[in-house]
């Protein structure tokens, strides 16, 4: 009987779950709409992949996208499970070679390891404290760290690796101004909407860390939510429009010849995480 009524709760489970996905996307059918578009956009006017036609480089610029969204959820679960700090001084204090190896490094390397690890816990530890996360300085280092996070890192460890998906005789990529513009969307909602229009659902991850970890819908399917209020984020219809214009202009209008200084700087870099 018992694995019956267990089986009968995951069922209803996954029934309510769908319940709340369908209201959460009918909800918010213009930034759907928008995200895509956006993604259609990018994958048709830079293809990672020219060498097959237009359908298969849409097909890979929504797993791009599938994949953005995935693996962000994810580093913002785990940078709640994770005390970097404490693993780190356990680490070092410990009497065996790794923390002899620690304590023996010069002065400038542990000096760049403490602000690595204090980066890596910012976001649990100075983000949701109350007392000092409004602080203009906290703002930028959380936006930055999730644009980092949030794409900015994949594009790097793709660009590294040279990674790609062998297909019998093809090597399919990842689209990096995908990846990029997931990134600056989620930092910005975060920083930038979360803290003009405070919603309900973004307090309630502050109550509870380990819940509403976002974006709405991952959270539905994953079963992450506060409670069974959908978010409604339709106000970030206008982030997604402003990135795709702002990856088109870098890409095709911003012309670096005729720039120097902090603005040519500000296209290089740019234009490394949109461009393959």
């Amino acid at each position: 009987m018992s694995v019956i009524n267990n089986y009968n709760e995951k069922v209803y489970e996954i029934i309510s779950r769908w319940k709340i996905l369908s209201k959460s996307l009918k909800s918010n059918y213009l930034l759907t709409t928008c995200i895509i578009i956006q993604v259609l956009a990018l994958s048709i006017l830079y293809p990672s992949n020219p060498q097959i036609c237009i359908f298969g480089n849409i097909i890979f610029g929504f797993i791009t996208f599938v994949i953005s969204i995935v693996v962000g959820y994810y580093v913002h679960v785990y940078s709640h499970l994770i005390d970097f700090d404490e693993i780190y001084q356990y680490l070092y204090n410990s009497p065996n070679f790794v923390g002899r190896f620690l304590r023996k490094m010069p002065k400038p390397i542990k000096w760049a390891i403490d602000k690595f690890v204090y980066l890596l816990d910012f976001h649990d530890k100075i983000h949701h404290n109350t007392n000092i996360n409004k602080q203009w300085q906290n703002v930028l280092i959380e936006m930055l760290m999730n644009i980092y996070t949030e794409g900015v890192a994949l594009i790097i460890l793709f660009k590294i690796l040279n990674f790609g998906i062998q297909i019998r005789d093809n090597i399919f990529k990842f689209n990096y101004p995908i990846l990029f513009a997931w990134s600056i969307l989620y930092a910005t909602i975060h920083n930038v909407n979360y803290n003009i229009i405070n919603p309900i659902c973004h307090i309630q991850h502050h109550i509870n860390n380990k819940t509403n970890y976002g974006i709405d819908f991952m959270d539905i399917l994953f079963g992450s939510k506060y409670d069974e209020l959908h978010e409604e984020m339709n106000h970030a219809s206008l982030n997604v429009i402003l990135i795709l214009l702002f990856i088109i202009f870098i890409k095709d209008y911003w012309n670096p010849e005729k720039e120097n200084g902090v603005s040519k700087y500000l296209y290089n870099f740019v234009n490394w995480f949109v461009s393959y």
